[in-house]
């Protein structure tokens, strides 16, 4: 699970955090930053890889409230 669960008789506890990586082209605005907050990457363009890619992106980013959208397309 990814993401808070809420219910009246259940609590719960994070146990593991993950790092994102970000790869920037030098000269991005956010280039030179040591950390970037996820909701300062919602308006950006994310080249991901297959399926698989997508769906845990989107779960990280549906779980910290930060809205995305998809623009599927082939090479």
């Amino acid at each position: 699970m990814i993401g808070p669960y809420h219910a009246a008789n259940i609590e719960t506890i994070p146990f593991a955090m993950e790092k994102l990586v970000v790869l920037l082209p030098t000269g991005h605005r956010l280039a030179k930053r040591k950390t970037i907050r996820v909701q300062e990457l919602a308006k950006e363009r994310f080249v991901l890889g297959g399926p698989d890619s997508w769906e845990a992106f989107r779960h990280h980013f549906f779980y910290m409230n930060v809205p995305i959208c998809a623009r599927v397309s082939s090479i």
